[in-house]
């Protein structure tokens, strides 16, 4: 689940000290889907781009999920969305978390790259991870 991946990315330090607390002063700038607006970078947008593929068994439905996400990291410099990807990586990659809403048997980096968003005008580090997810 999207919100799983945002509650891991909130409660790292890392991750934490590089997106910020939201101009509100309530929240870490991970938010899921869309960051609301007009909010300022640097944030990071998690979604859910994929689950392709399920545990199947004959006779009991299917027990695990493999969804991909798509991790972005936002900024008007390009270099901090290399480091926010970092700091990304090392909170997901190869680990496995029960958080309040789902547990992540093990989350890996599949693939990232860099990009331009012209109608934010900031830099977006893009990475996609997969996950194996207990249902």
């Amino acid at each position: 689940m999207t919100s799983g991946i945002v509650e891991i990315l909130r409660e790292t330090p890392g991750v934490q000290n590089l997106a910020g607390i939201n101009e509100a002063g309530g929240k870490y700038k991970v938010y899921p889907m869309i960051a609301p607006q007009p909010e300022h970078g640097p944030y990071i947008i998690v979604s859910k781009v994929s689950n392709d593929m399920q545990s199947q068994g004959k006779d009991f439905p299917s027990t695990l999920d493999y969804p991909t996400y798509n991790v972005l990291c936002y900024h008007k410099n390009f270099r901090p969305t290399e480091i926010m990807h970092e700091a990304v990586r090392t909170a997901l990659d190869c680990m496995d978390y029960t958080t309040d809403t789902c547990v992540f048997r093990k989350i890996w980096l599949i693939t990232d790259y860099d990009r331009w968003d012209n109608n934010l005008q900031m830099h977006c580090h893009v990475a996609v991870y997969g996950a194996e997810q207990a249902r």
